[in-house]
């Protein structure tokens, strides 16, 4: 044989049996993706076209600010960043 026969198995039986590992690895990977995509309604994906997130990052000190600010006027978050931003473009009503 021209294989050379390593720790009881063959070198190319080894090989085998790593890429048979790494296809059963995959698969399984896949499997497991597609089962976690929850489908959802019709509504629920017009519901997040048109009200997309927005996520930033924050230094910590930014981040207290806008913790400081948020109890001060008893709003979300997302409440508190759009009155900044209606009081910056004055839009508000």
């Amino acid at each position: 044989m021209d294989t050379e026969k390593i720790g009881g198995g063959h070198k190319k039986d080894r090989e085998t049996n790593a890429v048979n590992r790494m296809v059963i690895h995959i698969a399984n990977s896949k499997a497991k993706d597609m089962a976690n995509k929850k489908h959802h309604p019709p509504a629920y994906y017009r519901y997040r076209e048109n009200r997309p997130t927005n996520s930033i990052v924050l230094t910590k000190e930014i981040k207290n600010l806008l913790d400081i600010h948020k109890r001060d006027a008893a709003v979300s978050y997302s409440q508190l960043v759009k009155r900044f931003v209606d009081q910056a473009y004055d839009l508000a009503p």
